[in-house]
């Protein structure tokens, strides 16, 4: 017999199993074995629905950390929005010195191009602006108190700045050729139309539109620590309706102004608003947005000191150019639905042509919100929440952005008087 058929017995022994001990054996095995084979599959599905579940579902926004938040933050700062506002600003001052050209000497067509072009980048300068403002309340870098009291001052010193120019330069070489006062007064305001090309008015205090969106925040948002507690927080809330009424008030005057109904004064221009009617829509939907999202936080038990972390993290910052690019589309659409409905109405209305009955209806400004489309893509690549150390690069581009406007429009009547110079002594 071989060595290697001779086994121990106590091994034989332990070796032997009834089929109840195999059975039970295999029922112990089996659950194992099927975790084993599913855990791969599981695995990688729990992970992906982790992450859509933190992106998409609402509850998870009151956990966001700095080790769960979004790593994604967009490249275009508060500050590169605020430069791109500014130079889209000069854009629209260097059209207006185009225009006054083609008044007085004609251009050609290549000049006619650049001139729409420069103005429709231009359009875009008070939406910008407006938007980086905004963005600085939410990423804390200024309070509601600071940003109202430097609106207001600088709304405030524009129009005292152009009041006095108005009364002292205007009025006043006016009065020399019209013996009084009073007469120049009644002269320059039967001359407005042709002073503003037959808009009835110009706007042009764009720290006014800044104030009012800002006004238009505080109250929806801000919560006082002192008065207006309990119930009386209403009233408070019911103050939104000042600079709503007031925005309202403007856009009325321009469109009844437009169609020789009233005549806007020229000192009154300076407290005019320049956004189109749609645009502050805009800014309403979404304070209303982050208050509702505050209002979220607290009724699951959060503070509002964990809101204010909250505003701070990518994640709510990416969230925000998203919502804002989505009313944008939005307001647009509408905004231009609107155009064309007015318009129809218009020509059949009044019997004029379809080119007449446009002009007429952008002059009340429907179908200028629409061109904010433009700027959708660079929505998606802003993020409030990237700041800078260095605050006097802030301070240093409206003084920069004010002295390339000077310069141009200086460059602009030299290059003007000029050429009438020249056409005067070909004559």
């Amino acid at each position: 017999m071989n060595d290697e058929t001779i086994k121990d017995p106590v091994e034989t022994a332990e070796a032997i199993q009834t089929p109840e001990e195999e059975a039970s054996a295999l029922e112990e095995e089996a659950p194992a074995l099927e975790e084993e084979a599913t855990a791969p599959e599981t695995a990688e599905p729990a992970q992906k629905k982790k992450k859509r579940k933190r992106f998409f579902k609402k509850k998870d926004i009151l956990n966001i950390t700095p080790e769960n938040d979004l790593r994604y933050r967009g490249p275009l700062s508060c500050r590169y929005m605020k430069v791109l506002a500014w130079l889209c600003i000069l854009f629209l001052q260097i059209s207006t010195i185009l225009g006054m050209k083609e008044k007085i000497v004609g251009f050609d067509n290549t000049a006619f191009v650049w001139n729409k072009s420069l103005q429709l980048l231009g359009s875009l300068g008070v939406p910008l602006l407006l938007v980086s403002n905004f963005s600085l309340l939410l990423n804390g870098s200024q309070s509601y108190r600071r940003m109202i009291i430097k609106n207001t001052a600088l709304s405030g010193g524009f129009a005292l700045a152009y009041l006095y120019f108005y009364f002292h330069y205007i009025v006043g070489l006016v009065a020399v050729s019209k013996g009084s006062r009073f007469a120049a007064h009644n002269f320059i305001n039967s001359s407005v139309y042709e002073i503003t090309e037959g808009k009835g008015f110009v706007a042009f205090n764009m720290f006014l539109d800044i104030l009012v969106c800002t006004l238009i925040v505080f109250f929806i948002n801000y919560k006082p620590k002192k008065l207006f507690q309990g119930k009386k927080l209403i009233i408070f809330r019911l103050f939104t309706l000042l600079p709503i009424f007031y925005e309202i008030l403007c856009i009325t005057a321009k469109i009844l102004a437009t169609e020789d109904m009233i005549l806007i004064p020229m000192w009154v221009f300076p407290f005019l608003t320049t956004k189109p009617p749609l645009t502050f829509l805009i800014f309403v939907i979404a304070a209303i947005y982050i208050k509702r999202r505050e209002s979220y936080f607290l009724k699951n038990g959060k503070t509002s000191e964990d809101y204010q972390r909250f505003l701070k993290t990518n994640t709510n910052s990416f969230q925000f150019s998203i919502l804002l690019s989505g009313i944008i589309i939005v307001v647009g659409i509408v905004d231009l639905l609107l155009f064309i409905m007015i318009t129809i109405m218009q020509a059949l209305a009044t019997g004029q042509t379809a080119d007449v009955a446009a002009t007429a209806t952008l002059s009340w400004g429907f179908g200028n919100t629409s061109e904010m489309l433009i700027i959708v893509p660079l929505m998606l690549l802003f993020s409030y929440n990237k700041t800078y150390k260095n605050v006097l690069v802030d301070l240093l581009v409206p003084v920069v952005a004010v002295f390339l406007i000077v310069y141009a429009y200086l460059e602009g009547i030299f290059d003007i008087a000029r050429t009438l110079l020249g056409m005067t002594v070909l004559h």
